[in-house]
């Protein structure tokens, strides 16, 4: 639930007054909006965004998974998962060959969508409950070419799930105290990040065990996670902070504003976080809060074409955030 409301202009006023270990808050230009509402085909919350090879994928509430083609036109593709339970989606990644949409949600749902198709027309592979697991999956990181896909997943009950057989076989472990784990990321084949909601973030390398490395002094729940090396990484919380570790922890405050989620380009030049009341954040050294035509929850962002991805999408995919009632913002 969100407690905080207030009105943008108040907003905007308590922002820009605000200054950080990592800089002065910036201020907004007095340019135009730039963002714009996107046609949506469904009204059910998106809870996450990615790019594939022929576009963009989002999934959310319902099971719902649609897509955006080169024409720029969103279209559903599932419509009540992939068992067709309707069990709400609520991660999404791609493989690195840009070919493969895994997705994660409710009750152990897990599915593969092949933008190709098999030759028999069936694009979708229902790879639901993993050793019988029904657990909340929340979020879902994927390395490695379609077929042979290196894939994790995080969970509302603490736990990590690893196959690195495209899905064949599954590893679970506990990193942490049980506490859900909103969040997690990889920047290669066995070497990424997670967040949990107790304020703990951990690490992995090619062994494969968790080691936690913070995050001290703080009370606030972790939402938003992107991984870009070993000492690259990038944390949003509920109360408007942005952590990041260089190899040291640093933070900015944002401001009184539940952010959900966070991408920031591996040379830092440009990044995004998003969250509650149609916020958005552009990071270019320092965070500038950005206009938006909505005032809905947004739950997940992606730089677009500019994200450091290992493959280059067949035509340019806009910055995306997306969230409450279908909302998709492009930029």
């Amino acid at each position: 639930m969100i407690h905080y409301n207030p009105s943008r202009r108040s907003f905007l006023k308590a922002a820009q007054a605000v200054t950080t270990s990592m800089g002065i808050f910036g201020t907004l230009d007095t340019d135009p909006p730039e963002w714009t509402l996107a046609p949506t085909p469904t009204t059910r919350t998106l809870f996450d965004v990615t790019v594939a090879l022929d576009g963009a994928y989002a999934v959310g509430g319902g099971g719902v998974l649609i897509e955006r083609t080169g024409g720029g036109t969103w279209s559903t593709i599932l419509a009540d998962g992939p068992r067709g339970n309707g069990n709400n989606l609520l991660g999404v990644d791609v493989t690195a060959d840009g070919e493969y949409i895994w997705f994660v949600g409710a009750s152990g749902t897990v599915g593969t969508y092949d933008i190709h198709g098999c030759g028999c027309g069936c694009r979708v592979t229902d790879l639901s409950e993993p050793d019988d697991c029904t657990n909340n999956f929340r979020d879902i990181a994927v390395t490695g070419h379609g077929g042979n896909a290196t894939v994790v997943i995080a969970d509302e009950s603490g736990q990590i799930h690893r196959s690195q057989d495209d899905g064949d076989s599954w590893e679970t472990l506990t990193p942490g105290d049980g506490s859900s784990i909103p969040a997690i990321d990889f920047h290669a084949t066995g070497r990424g990040h997670a967040a949990d909601t107790s304020q703990s973030t951990f690490a992995t390398d090619v062994d494969q065990t968790w080691e936690r490395f913070g995050i001290e002094d703080r009370d606030e729940s972790l939402y938003g996670l992107d991984s870009n090396g070993t000492d690259a990484v990038w944390v949003c919380s509920q109360d408007g902070q942005i952590l990041e570790y260089d190899g040291r922890w640093s933070v900015a405050s944002l401001g009184d504003c539940r952010l959900r989620d966070i991408e920031v380009r591996r040379d830092r030049s440009d990044g995004l976080t998003v969250g509650a009341s149609g916020h958005v954040f552009r990071y270019t050294q320092v965070w500038n809060a950005e206009t938006t035509p909505s005032e809905e929850n947004l739950h997940a962002v992606t730089l677009g074409s500019a994200d450091d991805r290992a493959f280059s999408t067949h035509d340019t995919v806009p910055e995306l955030a997306v969230g409450a009632f279908g909302t998709i913002l492009e930029r």
